[in-house]
């Protein structure tokens, strides 16, 4: 892949969905879709769970996460999104 190319991924299950870009790759993400109680959040690699967590959304038991943001991921800092009702999915751009 190049820069300016969109990069989307949708999860196949509900649960904890990651993406996490190769070495070297930086994406522009810009729009988040989870369901409700679920959760978006950017984490660093390796860091224990629930600890190094930057919540960025929380869906509500009646809303469902719809979150356009512009927000930088790479290898180090990725992104995850917890989806309990149906798959969760995200769109960006590579910038780097």
């Amino acid at each position: 892949m190049a820069v300016g190319d969109v990069v989307n991924a949708i999860g196949s299950a509900t649960g904890d969905f990651t993406y996490t870009p190769a070495a070297g790759v930086e994406v522009m993400v810009l729009s988040v879709l989870g369901s409700a109680n679920g959760q978006a959040w950017l984490a660093r690699v390796a860091a224990p769970a629930q600890s190094g967590r930057l919540y960025i959304q929380q869906g509500t038991i009646f809303q469902p996460i719809g979150l356009n943001v512009k927000m930088a991921i790479n290898n180090t800092i990725y992104l995850q999104v917890n989806s309990n009702t149906y798959p969760a999915a995200f769109s960006g751009i590579q910038i780097k």
